[in-house]
């Protein structure tokens, strides 16, 4: 058979790359009698060779500096083998040079039992793949009923397969039913770690409706359809009268069936604690629960299989923390620390911090059996999913942590960590008592400095003291939460509305000022207190103090922790991975320890790319050339602004990246264009990064009769807002989509760079 290799490789004068078999010499190609390749252009070196007819073929490549080997592939061999067809019509081998070992992720699920089965000719090579990023509840279909279902993922796999998309990035699908109002539309707080959320089944697969219900339901279909927005709590209390009427028609028989009762027998061990605690809170029978995450499972199932048939994966994404009202918090309360809130430091998303509100995990006791949640979490994932996202991967070397009785992320700190001693604090230089380290420091000119007109209210309802000068909170209100309950009680209804409103953001930031902040589990540990040199408090001390502590605080963020973090991680990460054979990615944004690209790189979880969020502080825009071969590259995520928004976010950072990353000259336009869109995608595409996945928005916003009128209703989630409503989808429908042929085109063309 005729076998043509080609593989980029910039060589130095001199050199000379070939191929060679380390193992055996069919062919004769041995170390010292080498293929050689010829060079096409400055970087493309190529060579086509007749070989007889083999099933399997090994080898590496090398660079030769005159007739001696001067530099030998690293990592696994290249192997590829040969269908019957192939080896009668010949193959071209679109290669790479390999310097690391990607064995793992090559073996992973998504691509031996979709991507290598479904396109054997792309994948040979240093695969580079494309795919959409879109949340299940975004998706709008003909079929649906006011949300995205399970079965819209069949149109959007055809979508994928049409543009050359191999893979659907997903937000969390588990169930978050707590409330039953639009607060539970926030996918990141799951109620259970392992039910599906029965929001997205849908009602005309999941039974036969009789005449009168079909009207029924058709009318409710239409009304939700017509609304811009996703609308869970009319959503839920819609679809909730069907599953029950359903539910008491069909269980009975249902339950018997040879289908049922191996979907139970295979899930029983994290069903039946789920359905007693939901039917134990919401007073329903336990069964009901039984027959939602059947019904639920096998439509997400029956899509997952089709999108697999068009060679199209499927990537769901794994929730860093679980709801404090939870089943695991309820039924297995020692994996956890139920006494904090987990969360994220200052950052561009909030300068506050994040405040999640998940208890943190208790890894100590999680250990003892070997992370045994953790591997029936990920093997639950498995069943639906290829790939996995981990969301704040940051989480499993080390998790930001505040007490319950915090609203704000600001006086948290790193759990687990290294806190100080006061008798550290002393023999590094800073000298002071333990109230001056740990109660807000406030004094009469601070007070005046923040509050203002507001003064004398706040000296006289929430502070008290013993001199004109130092003031402290009162015992009702020395806490952010006791300070959010009495504004949360109506106490503060006699005030302005303005006035309310800012207040109770001065009186957080003053409860704030703290130097370090008391370990929640041994109180006479110390931490010091994130952007300490922020606060009036670090202000003021005098400059040998502010040295002493500015050392400490280096110390701390910076140095102290980097290797006992990662201990952490390996202690966990590995046998967490060895439990599926899923792709696993990590969300590795916001203050990343310098431990965490080494991790990941030596477990080949890829990292998360985005040009407007670097991952070097020194510089404002990450270019996409520059992104690591194992990552995931993107233009956002659900919590940032899609590109057009973003674009009229900062005109001056707006008009930087205009000219120094598009490399465009003169002024920016004030809205991005269709035509500026797709240059920036191109950009995205031509990545090195082993897969570029864009929001479904940003695909979108190449074509200007396709995309939304209004740039700033594409946006899914603002992390600086708790009560975000999590409600953005599609306006037109997957139907539509698929013939949308102009956009469609595009796309097409702009995935096609990705094989190049």
């Amino acid at each position: 058979m005729q076998i043509t290799f080609r593989i980029p490789y910039r060589a130095r004068y001199g050199e000379t790359l070939c191929l060679y078999e380390p193992d055996t010499s069919f062919q004769g190609w041995t170390i010292r009698t080498p293929l050689i390749l010829h060079c096409e252009g400055e970087e493309l070196w190529t060579t086509t060779v007749e070989i007889d007819n083999p099933c399997v073929f090994e080898y590496r490549y090398a660079v030769l500096w005159g007739s001696n080997i001067c530099r030998v592939e690293q990592g696994s061999k290249h192997r590829f083998a040969f269908s019957a067809e192939e080896r009668k019509k010949g193959v071209v081998v679109q290669d790479y040079w390999q310097d690391e070992d990607y064995s793992r992720v090559f073996r992973s699920r998504l691509f031996t039992e979709v991507l290598f089965p479904h396109h054997p000719a792309t994948v040979r090579g240093r695969f580079r793949g494309s795919g959409v990023a879109v949340p299940v509840f975004s998706l709008r279909s003909e079929d649906g009923c006011g949300i995205g279902e399970y079965q819209d993922l069949k149109r959007l796999a055809e979508w994928a397969q049409q543009t050359g998309q191999y893979i659907i990035q997903t937000l969390p699908v588990n169930d978050t039913t707590l409330t039953h109002s639009n607060a539970d539309s926030y996918p990141y707080s799951p109620v259970s770690v392992f039910a599906l959320h029965p929001i997205y089944i849908n009602i005309t697969r999941m039974g036969e409706l009789t005449g009168a219900e079909m009207r029924r339901y058709k009318t409710a279909q239409k009304r939700l359809n017509s609304l811009s927005y996703a609308d869970y709590q009319q959503v839920y209390e819609t679809k909730s009268h069907f599953f029950h009427l359903l539910f008491r028609r069909d269980w009975p028989t249902l339950c018997f069936t040879s289908e049922y009762k191996q979907f139970f027998a295979h899930n029983s061990e994290w069903l039946e604690p789920y359905a007693a605690y939901m039917a134990a809170r919401d007073g329903e029978p336990a069964e009901y629960y039984y027959y939602l995450q059947y019904h639920a499972a096998l439509q997400l199932s029956e899509s997952v299989e089709y999108a697999h048939s068009l060679g199209v994966a499927i990537k769901g994404d794994i929730p860093i923390g679980v709801h404090p009202y939870s089943v695991e918090t309820a039924t297995q309360p020692e994996l956890f620390h139920l006494n904090g809130s987990a969360g994220a430091p200052p950052d561009d998303f909030d300068e506050r911090g994040q405040n999640w509100g998940f208890p943190t995990y208790n890894w100590e006791v999680m250990a003892q059996d070997g992370f045994a949640w953790w591997t029936r979490r990920l093997r639950k994932m498995q069943d639906y999913f290829d790939a996995y996202r981990i969301d704040h991967i940051l989480g499993l070397f080390r998790i930001w942590q505040m007490r319950r009785s915090d609203v704000w992320g600001l006086c948290g700190h790193f759990v687990p960590a290294l806190p100080y001693t006061q008798d550290e604090l002393v023999r590094r230089g800073l000298r002071l008592d333990i109230q001056r380290l740990t109660r807000p420091y406030l004094r009469a000119a601070y007070l005046s400095e923040v509050l203002g007109p507001d003064t004398e209210f706040v000296s006289r309802h929430f502070l008290t003291t013993q001199d004109s000068d130092h003031y402290v909170f009162r015992p009702e209100f020395d806490t952010q939460q006791k300070v959010a309950e009495w504004f949360d009680s109506g106490m503060a209804e006699f005030l302005p509305a303005v006035q309310r409103k800012r207040l109770e953001p001065l009186l957080m930031q003053l409860l704030a000022q703290v130097l370090f902040v008391r370990d929640q589990q041994e109180e006479n540990l110390l931490h010091p207190r994130i952007a300490v040199y922020k606060t009036y408090s670090f202000r003021a001390l005098d400059d040998e103090q502010k040295g002493a502590l500015m050392a400490l605080y280096d110390d701390y963020y910076f140095h102290r922790h980097n290797e006992f973090w990662r201990r952490s991680a390996m202690a966990k990460l590995p046998q967490m991975l060895a439990s599926n054979d899923m792709l696993c990615c990590g969300e590795d944004l916001g203050m990343v320890p310098a431990c965490v690209p080494e991790v990941m790189k030596e477990l080949q979880i890829l990292s998360l790319e985005i040009q407007r969020m670097p991952k070097d502080p020194t510089i404002e825009f990450a270019h996409p050339a520059y992104a690591p071969y194992l990552s995931v590259c993107t233009t956002g995520t659900h919590d940032t602004n899609p590109l057009r928004a973003w674009w009229e976010e900062d005109r001056d950072k707006t008009q930087r990246y205009y000219n120094g990353q598009l490399g465009m000259e003169g002024e920016a336009p004030k809205t991005l264009s269709a035509k500026l869109a797709e240059v920036i995608v191109r950009q995205h595409m031509e990545s090195p990064a082993m897969w570029v996945i864009l929001p479904l928005q940003d695909w979108l916003a190449i074509d200007a009769k396709v995309r939304l009128k209004d740039a700033h209703a594409e946006r899914i989630n603002v992390p600086s807002d708790p009560h975000n409503f999590w409600c953005y989808r599609m306006h037109l429908t997957l139907e539509q989509l698929l013939g949308e042929k102009s956009l469609n085109r595009k796309i097409q063309a702009l995935t096609a760079l990705r094989m190049h």
